[in-house]
């Protein structure tokens, strides 16, 4: 029988409302009331989940080195990707002071138009060529920076992390973070003072006044995947199955059929996620009615013997692992509250 792990970060985010899951998602507060509640192997989760979800997915890097997603992603916006060439995540970002702190924002909202991004690019590019660097856009807010010289001594935590929040605590940490942090601030007067952020201010929109990189690496030239088939949404998801020979889906063509599929699946479902970071209530709720429809019709094939184990990951606290024989733990009542504040008995 198959076996299906969906990931799902940002389910127990600031929107979560125990008390009302088993009326608004029936289906989730059942398994999750019934399922063994599994602490994790490797300890606390990290704070990225897309470094867990890389993880579960079979992917390993070195302990001391943050892995390697841009290269990943790269590969799954469609581009050809050197192994031997180093890249990092490099998207651009507002920065806006905020009394004695300095806060990032960032995402689809700050986007800039086509012609916007082709001229901050080879603003760029032009000047920092001497730099060895060159920086790409697969798409408005998803840009990319090659370092074609050495790989930095560096640490930085994911976007998505920093999202919102005051830089002070996440400032770049390593060998090379003085250098690092002399170029960033560079390139943020070298985009403060051109012609498209003029033009932003005058209409009233936010400036695109910085970059903020992590996720430095090579793309890995092999690794045994966990799953035999990968779905979600991000470039980071179709760029693994890429490189891991696996057979990959869209989270919109997996809900229109999450029955079939090869016998080992992996989800990465990222739309509560997105929704936690961008404070978007309407999102989270529309996320939630989505994945309980799923984890309803989950149930109805898990009944049919079709389905042999089910795991919810939330990517923090305790795994939730469902198989056939715990459906029938019906005196265990419907709550999500022990998923989030502790473990229930068998």
């Amino acid at each position: 029988m198959a076996r299906l792990d969906i990931l799902c970060p940002g389910l127990f985010g600031p929107f979560a409302d125990p008390a009302a899951f088993p009326l608004q998602a029936p289906a989730l507060a059942r398994l999750i009331g019934r399922a063994d509640h599994m602490s994790r192997l490797t300890g606390e989760a990290s704070p990225d989940p897309g470094a867990v979800f890389l993880g579960a997915a079979g992917l390993t890097w070195p302990a001391d080195e943050s892995p390697p997603s841009a290269p990943i992603a790269l590969l799954g916006e469609g581009w050809s990707v050197d192994p031997e060439v180093i890249w990092m995540h490099a998207n651009p970002v507002h920065l806006r002071p905020d009394r004695d702190q300095l806060r990032l924002y960032a995402g689809a909202a700050l986007a800039p138009q086509p012609q916007e991004v082709k001229a901050l690019v080879a603003a760029f590019n032009r000047h920092f060529a001497p730099e060895g660097l060159e920086l790409v856009a697969a798409a408005p807010e998803r840009w990319y920076l090659c370092l074609r010289h050495r790989p930095l001594q560096l640490e930085m935590a994911p976007l998505p992390v920093v999202q919102g929040r005051s830089l002070s605590g996440y400032l770049p940490q390593g060998q090379d973070a003085v250098i690092w942090m002399r170029l960033l601030t560079e390139a943020q007067m070298l985009f403060h003072a051109h012609p498209v952020n003029q033009r932003r201010a005058a209409l009233g929109r936010p400036s695109l006044n910085g970059l903020w990189t992590w996720g430095q690496g090579r793309l890995p030239t092999a690794f045994t995947p966990t799953a035999d088939e990968l779905i979600g949404d991000l470039p980071l998801v179709k760029g693994l199955a890429q490189l891991g020979g696996c057979a990959y889906r869209t989270l919109d063509d997996w809900l229109a059929d999450p029955a079939t599929g090869p016998q080992r699946r992996m989800v990465f479902w990222d739309r509560h996620w997105r929704a936690s970071v961008d404070q978007d209530l309407g999102s989270w709720q529309a996320a939630t009615r989505a994945l309980d429809d799923a984890l309803a019709r989950l149930w109805k094939i898990m009944a049919r013997r079709q389905l042999a184990s089910l795991t919810l990951d939330p990517c923090q606290g305790p795994l939730f692992r469902l198989k056939p024989h715990h459906r029938w733990r019906l005196w265990r009542r419907p709550s999500l509250g022990a998923g989030l504040w502790g473990k229930k008995g068998s």
